[in-house]
C-alpha cells in the first residue's frame, strides 16, 4: 500500500498552497482517483481535498 498524507482545502488559494509542492493530486466528487491508486496506478504523495470549493 502507497502512504500519503491527505488535507481539505479551506479555500481555492489554500488548495493551491497545498499542491504547490509536487506530488500531489487533487480529490473531489466524481473521481475514480482511489479506484487508480487502488490498482497502484496512480501513487500521490498527498490528496487535497477540494470537495465543496466553489
Amino acid at each position: 500500500m502507497n502512504l500519503f498524507s491527505y488535507e481539505r482545502a479551506r479555500d481555492v488559494s489554500d488548495a493551491l498552497r497545498l499542491i504547490g509542492n509536487g506530488g500531489g493530486k487533487y480529490l473531489g466528487g466524481g473521481t475514480n482517483l482511489v479506484d487508480l491508486m487502488r490498482e497502484a496506478l496512480e501513487k500521490p504523495a498527498m490528496l487535497v481535498d477540494v470537495t465543496g470549493l466553489s
